[in-house]
């Protein structure tokens, strides 16, 4: 009795059971940084450079199945944060309308971003004019305007070094997306042409 219970058991746990999908891979030079299946949490920023977040659905031969939902942090009756979770509905993309993922680790650091040199530089330039024009000096002159000089090069150097510190990968030359198929290939869907 006990062994057709179990086999009874075991075959509507099979029949419930969901065959594995494919996987979306995000590429570093052909290593794998991040992969994601059905279920899989996944933010991302779309062709039009839009941000979205979501939960694959579905991976297939060349596109993705993403449920669009917006997590967001409430304080519920009792005065404690909760996760609210507002749905948006489905979405089909294809793996080329995925430009972007956020940076996993990602440390904002002051210093190499150049938010630092470009307050520093503002702040030294306006101490700088605040006490020219309080003592009644000219901003402008000659043995001043290399100390405005030497400011405006500092807050240059921040903005280049910020345009540098990028907090997200760009699929390009280096990252891109991959299709990883695992599930065999559907009998009744043709293979698409090479």
């Amino acid at each position: 009795m006990r062994q057709g219970t179990f086999i009874l058991m075991f075959l509507l746990m099979s029949a419930c059971a969901s065959a594995q999908t494919d996987l979306l891979v995000f590429k570093k030079n052909g290593r794998t940084i991040q992969s994601w299946s059905s279920g899989s949490y996944i933010i991302f920023q779309m062709e039009n450079r839009q941000w979205l977040e979501g939960f694959v659905r579905k991976v297939w031969r060349d596109s993705v199945r993403i449920d669009l939902v917006k997590l967001n942090r409430v304080i519920n009756n009792w005065g404690f944060y909760s996760m609210d979770t507002a749905r948006m509905g489905l979405i089909d993309l294809h793996v080329k309308e995925l430009r972007a993922l956020p940076r996993k680790n990602f440390s904002y650091n002051i210093l190499s971003n150049g938010q630092l040199f470009k307050l520093g530089a503002i702040g030294y330039a306006s101490l700088n004019i605040i006490n020219n024009l309080s003592s009644k000096d000219p901003v402008f002159a000659p043995e001043n305007a290399s100390k405005l000089g030497i400011a405006g090069l500092v807050y240059l150097g921040g903005a280049i070094l910020g345009s540098f510190h990028r907090t997200y990968w760009e699929v390009g030359k280096k990252y891109r997306f991959v299709i990883v198929p695992i599930a065999p290939p559907d009998p009744v869907q043709k293979p698409p042409l090479q």
